[in-house]
């Protein structure tokens, strides 16, 4: 990226922050939100819950949320014009730039501050380390998902050889668990969400965990170009629902439930369930307390995640931070007023 363009973005970010709020939906810059899993959770609020709690609107937009079939459909949505920003896995979106080197896009808001997958065994099992995998059957939800490279990765960089591992699709949800525990597989590297809801059952597990960013928002270059301002508006509206999630989980199921309808049956269980759910996926993102600046992706990051993914079939050595995060809205995007999420909970209270 050029001087020019990072100060013609700075200026723009100026404006921003002293320009006000608007009000008057129907005038305001519809942005499309490609999610990356075909039903829509309360977990995924992280994108959309500025539109319920109606904080887009006072930063400048209005948002319309869409499910995909996964990260590469989302991206592609962005591409064709037809989603302004999509959720994306990282290791999803190198490997995607990497077979297409000049796709027109970046990741600009890092949304994790951990890896999204784990690996779960049951509480009496003798796998005690990621070192115990080796030599094991693990389950993932299909030989598709983004779990697949992330056990290998993670046994690689332990030292183990990842060829020494049986992977096998089991799914998600009951019928993952059942194959856990009738010993059908050793253990399962799978999304935090759906461990929660494995825990909603009843479950408890042993959990590894790998503190590697490893998702966020995609834009298209073109856009952040011709849209800066709107860009840096995303970017805090990125930050508030994430802080929100974190401040008060039930009030993220609570606008959930306002967007999308609540759920028959038991209420109070359905909240537990969902609330957990929030919180489980809260785990990975940046804490409250943290000072550094929110969505922003790191050098440091950037260094553990070639040690766990790199090697044979993943992050190629000579392979640069720049080609696939931008930080250019960073900066700007943390000017937002934090009040917001504050107010915005507030309101929503009954």
């Amino acid at each position: 990226m050029n001087a020019t363009r990072r100060s013609f973005l700075q200026m723009a970010g100026a404006a921003t922050v002293a320009m006000p709020y608007v009000a008057r939906a129907q005038t305001l810059p519809m942005v499309r939100f490609a999610g990356a899993a075909p039903v829509v959770r309360a977990d995924h609020t992280w994108m959309f819950l500025g539109t319920p709690m109606g904080y887009y609107e006072k930063l400048g937009f209005r948002s319309d949320y869409l499910p995909t079939a996964g990260s590469a459909a989302a991206v592609q949505l962005v591409l064709a014009g037809a989603a302004e920003v999509a959720n994306c896995g990282f290791l999803e979106l190198i490997a995607t730039k990497m077979r297409e080197p000049n796709l027109p896009v970046h990741m600009y808001y890092s949304q994790e501050r951990e890896n999204s997958y784990q690996i779960i065994v049951l509480p009496d099992s003798p796998i005690k380390s990621i070192a115990d995998l080796k030599g094991k059957s693990i389950g993932v939800p299909s030989l598709a998902s983004g779990a697949v490279p992330f056990v290998r990765g993670i046994v690689r960089k332990e030292g183990g050889d990842p060829k020494s591992l049986n992977i096998l699709p089991i799914g998600v949800g009951p019928q993952a668990l059942a194959a856990l525990k009738g010993k059908q597989v050793d253990a399962i590297s799978i999304f935090i969400g759906s461990i929660a809801a494995m825990e909603s059952l009843g479950q408890d597990f042993r959990i590894f965990r790998s503190p590697i960013a490893a998702g966020g928002m995609v834009m298209s270059d073109a856009y952040v170009q011709k849209n800066p301002q709107l860009a840096q508006r995303i970017f805090q509206g990125m930050i508030l629902n994430q802080r929100i999630m974190l401040m008060n989980p039930e009030i993220a199921v609570r606008a959930y439930w306002k967007q999308y309808g609540k759920p028959a049956g038991d209420l109070d269980k359905a909240m537990r369930d969902n609330v957990h759910l929030v919180k489980r996926t809260g785990e990975i993102f940046q804490k409250l307390s943290d000072p550094q600046p929110w969505g922003n992706f790191t050098d440091a990051e950037w260094t553990s995640l070639k040690e766990v993914f790199g090697g044979e079939g993943g992050v190629p050595p000579d392979a640069k931070l720049s080609q696939f995060w931008d930080p250019v809205l960073v900066a700007e995007g943390n000017k937002v007023d934090l009040k917001l999420a504050d107010q915005a909970i507030k309101d929503f209270v009954p």
